[in-house]
């Protein structure tokens, strides 16, 4: 992904082997980024290559570039073959590199990215995929020789993950191959807890760049002991043994019950936030929950068990100016408690617009939540609304359409899975082009939700962005019900539903005794769709593996003549 404000012919030519692609003038898209993958050339393994980039600016603007060598369609640290600022004067730049001896036989890709960033190697440049404020990037296809041809690579536990609701549980895994022939016959064993299960043979053969679903023979029991770690290994040898085995601790968790609300931030600065005066959280606290209604917490001291527990229904974490830097070490520290109560059911509110710079690592804040981050740097003097969301036509009038600040952030937001709520609106002032990059967007996780927001202290801001904090505040506050697209019912607490998102099967806990005797399931235009159904003494058993990707609604009838609706997405 990538995303500009200005977009400028940066990188003019491109020179590797038998690629010379000069007089590039220009991307070939509004968002800065070139698709040249159909220039090729042939690297081989241990031998030095030169890449030679040129440009039509020199200072203030970086470079760098990364080979996908262990073909996993990322570009990480260790495969990034320079980074280097242009001097005065100086239109062009060498990288010299070698092919590691691990490195994955047959085609994958180049990346090369030039930013601006005038004191010096900063991590726009640092980094292969975040946006940059003024920048360019290409993509190549390199072919790789003399290295490694087969590779198989344990990439997901697709099943279980952590949820509400847990029983007996099968085990799925997901192998790719990332070489160049077919695999047949792999073998991998799975341990739960330490204890050793069967050897199994994958269903094979799986052809290159291709994954196959292995399903365990043994199952786990979540029902007496809320946690087990959970190990895959695949004992098959190839060229790349890294990417062989997969740890995970899943837990069976416990619903949300309560309705307690917290904001959170750091005490290192000031009491509310790191601005001393004006309009504060506090006030928009007080708005949306009213006085007395949340408690107040900090990084550096909160019970974390206590307040990422069940009785919490909405937090709002605030890392923004210079409670970043406390916010990511909180976070370092209870990712997985943070993200595990969102699963069951909690609403959170993950805030940042950091006003500091890490000159030596990556430009990225990662969230987690399946790879969120906010991308540092990126500044945003206007932003405004985006789509039809509910946060849009909240409680709190009026918003506007369009909010400025200096600055209204320091960052935008990116990942996958991201549905965009306020996205930054330079275009309209600095001429570049219309990439509506999020400030706030919203994600499904498990049973519960996450806001992420790159916006600026409030003191910065006038009634209108005021009034749009305080319906973002409103969106999550509701912990035991959500309106559905039909006649507007309620969805009960007592209901959960995991995997959500689902590739394929969906489970709904039910309560002992509260058994539906009906379901049904519609599209958000309320048409009913087919899907098969299992009800099981404390579980619905829905199989959408036929369905098209989208958002559905549950339906279950009870003998009572109430219903219940949720909610779930087919990826």
């Amino acid at each position: 992904m990538h995303g500009g404000q200005i977009v400028a012919p940066i990188l003019t030519s491109v020179s590797l082997g038998t690629i010379n692609n000069t007089g590039t003038n220009a991307p070939l898209v509004p968002s800065g980024y070139s698709d040249y993958t159909a220039l090729q050339t042939t690297l081989a393994v241990g031998p030095s290559h030169t890449l030679t980039i040129g440009s039509d600016d020199s200072f203030p603007h970086n470079f760098a570039a990364w080979i996908d060598v262990d073909h996993d369609r990322r570009f990480s640290d260790d495969e990034r073959i320079g980074l280097a600022v242009m001097t005065f004067n100086s239109y062009t730049i060498n990288f010299n590199f070698s092919l590691p001896a691990d490195a994955l036989n047959g085609p994958t890709r180049l990346r090369i990215r030039g930013v601006e960033e005038p004191f010096g190697p900063w991590t726009l440049s640092n980094d292969p995929c975040i946006p940059f404020t003024y920048g360019e990037a290409e993509d190549y296809t390199v072919v790789i020789t003399g290295g490694g041809d087969n590779d198989a690579a344990l990439t997901e536990l697709v099943s279980p993950i952590s949820a509400v609701g847990l029983g007996v549980e099968p085990v799925t895994v997901r192998v790719e191959n990332r070489g160049g022939v077919a695999l047949s016959n792999l073998q991998v064993q799975l341990t739960v807890d330490g204890s050793l299960g069967p050897v199994e043979v994958v269903a094979g053969p799986v052809q290159p760049g291709a994954s196959v679903d292995h399903t365990f023979q043994t199952t786990v029991d979540h029902s007496g002991t809320a946690c087990h770690l959970i190990n895959a290994t695949l004992l098959t040898a190839d060229s790349r043994p890294d990417n062989n085995a997969l740890t995970i601790d899943v837990c069976r968790l416990d619903p949300i019950t309560g309705s307690d609300v917290w904001y959170i931030h750091s005490d290192q600065f000031q009491l509310m936030e790191t601005y001393s005066s004006g309009t504060t959280n506090e006030t928009t606290m007080n708005t949306a929950f009213g006085q007395g209604n949340w408690q107040l917490g900090h990084f550096e001291t909160i019970n974390v068990a206590q307040v990422f527990g069940p009785g919490t229904c909405t937090i709002f974490i605030d890392g923004t100016s210079l409670d970043a830097d406390p916010m990511m070490a909180f976070l370092a520290s209870h990712q997985e408690t943070v993200e595990r109560w969102v699963a069951a059911g909690g609403k959170l509110f993950l805030n940042s617009s950091p006003d500091s710079q890490d000159f030596t690592g990556h430009v990225r804040l990662d969230l987690g939540f399946g790879g969120v981050s906010i991308a540092q740097g990126y500044s945003v003097s206007y932003a405004r609304p985006y789509g039809s969301h509910p946060i849009h036509t909240g409680p709190y009038q009026p918003i506007g359409s369009e909010w400025t600040a200096f600055y209204y952030a320091n960052a935008v937001l990116h990942g996958e899975g991201l549905t965009r709520v306020n996205v930054e609106n330079n275009d309209d002032y600095f001429g570049g082009p219309a990439v509506d990059l999020p400030t706030l967007a919203e994600k499904d996780w498990g049973a519960g939700k996450v806001l992420f927001g790159t916006i600026g202290p409030s003191e910065l801001f006038g009634t209108e962005a005021m009034n749009d904090r305080a319906n973002i505040l409103d969106h999550i506050t509701d912990c035991s019900t959500v309106t559905t697209g039909i006649g507007s019912q309620d969805v009960a607490s007592v209901l959960v539903a995991y995997p959500n998102p689902t590739r394929g099967e969906l489970r709904i806990s039910c309560a002992k005794g509260l058994k539906p005797i009906t379901v049904t399931v519609h599209d958000l235009l309320g048409t009913r769709v087919a899907m098969p159904v299992s009800l099981l003494d404390d579980q619905v058993v829905i199989d959408a593996d036929a369905c098209a990707s989208g958002t559905y609604i549950v339906s279950l009838g009870f003998a009572n003549g109430s219903q219940q609706h949720l909610r779930f997405v087919r990826e």
